[in-house]
């Protein structure tokens, strides 16, 4: 499975500012697997975010604003060849690969790129496979298959290196290394769900809700049980400090986007998350 010659596995990872929506970029590491337990042609980036951010955790890795002082803003241009890599390949892997992705996502959008092309791409992620048999972190992971520590774990390029060092010896003691790429990408992935954190997941071709007090329910139909007030009133919950998801505001907002086409929101929704897998 490892050796699958002519295959594509671009590995990444990100820091950022912090974990909240308005936070940004600060360092993008990205490189092609090998298929054992190493990188080629790796690269890195760092950018300076448009906003502050102060914490013990950055000071202590050297992300401070003072760290990071000097280094350009985020552009496009810079991001481009990370872009034309990610469009090359066949996976992308990254250890909570689905932060890293949400991260992307946000930045792209942010710059005014769609982020369709990574939001489709089929990713394989070490922790989801480690949960699904334990669950641990990633410097505990490094610790049992490669047998030593993670030296500078949270240094995006560190993360990135300790990511495919684990996943040999993690493939091999859980007996899934006779399992092709395409089945370690469905099993770090639920074919049922339609955003990758499974708030929502389709039913009969329709995208239902798995959270909020319309679990259960379908997501066009959850809108507008009550005129779309619930639905307005979603993207204000964070603040608020109730229980937010990002997607689901996103399904939302598209349901109160296409109110008298439910069929147009289903095509919508299936652009943004992409289609219903069949077997």
């Amino acid at each position: 499975m490892l050796g699958d010659s002519g295959v594509k596995i671009l590995v990444f990872d990100t820091e950022t500012t912090g974990l909240e929506d308005n936070d940004q970029l600060i360092q993008l590491a990205w490189g092609w697997w090998d298929g054992l337990g190493g990188l080629s042609g790796s690269c890195s980036i760092m950018c300076m975010p448009t906003i502050t951010w102060e914490s013990d955790w950055h000071n202590e890795h050297n992300l401070s604003m003072a760290d990071i002082e000097g280094h350009p803003t985020l552009t496009i241009s810079l991001l481009e060849s990370f872009i034309n890599d990610v469009e090359s390949a066949d996976y992308v892997l990254g250890y909570n690969v689905n932060f890293d992705l949400t991260v992307m996502e946000r930045e792209l959008a942010r710059l005014g790129a769609d982020p369709t092309f990574l939001s489709h791409k089929p990713f394989i992620d070490p922790m989801i496979i480690w949960n699904k048999s334990e669950g641990r972190k990633l410097v505990d992971a490094h610790k049992r298959w490669v047998g030593s520590d993670l030296v500078d774990a949270h240094d995006a390029e560190a993360d990135m290196t300790g990511t495919v060092a684990i996943i040999p010896g993690m493939l091999e003691e859980f007996g899934l290394n006779h399992l092709s790429l395409d089945q370690l990408a469905e099993l770090c992935q639920d074919k049922n769900n339609v955003d990758r954190g499974g708030k929502m997941i389709w039913v009969d071709g329709q995208p239902v809700l798995t959270c909020t007090k319309f679990a259960n329910r379908g997501v066009f139909e959850a809108t507008w049980s009550d005129g779309g007030q619930y639905a307005r009133k979603y993207s204000t919950f964070k603040s608020l400090g109730y229980t937010y998801h990002k997607s689901v505001d996103d399904a939302f907002k598209l349901a109160l986007q296409f109110r008298h086409d439910e069929a147009g929101f289903i095509a919508a929704i299936s652009g943004k998350f992409g289609p219903p897998q069949t077997e």
